[in-house]
């Protein structure tokens, strides 16, 4: 689920025709964004919420 998120997300990204170093630091981002909420053990669904990044 969570993997095909971010390959969505880098789809979305080409088709709006980003450019490859945008999209590779995206992707990167944004998987180390939901890595962090599964070890928070939040249920990722692609929504976000405000909770998700507060401290």
């Amino acid at each position: 689920m969570i993997n095909e998120l971010v390959q969505r997300f880098k789809i979305y990204l080409e088709e709006n025709r980003k450019s490859v170093k945008t999209i590779e630091s995206y992707v990167v981002d944004i998987s180390a964004f939901v890595a962090i909420l599964e070890e928070k053990v939040v249920d990722f669904s692609g929504e976000m919420k405000r909770f998700y990044i507060t401290i």
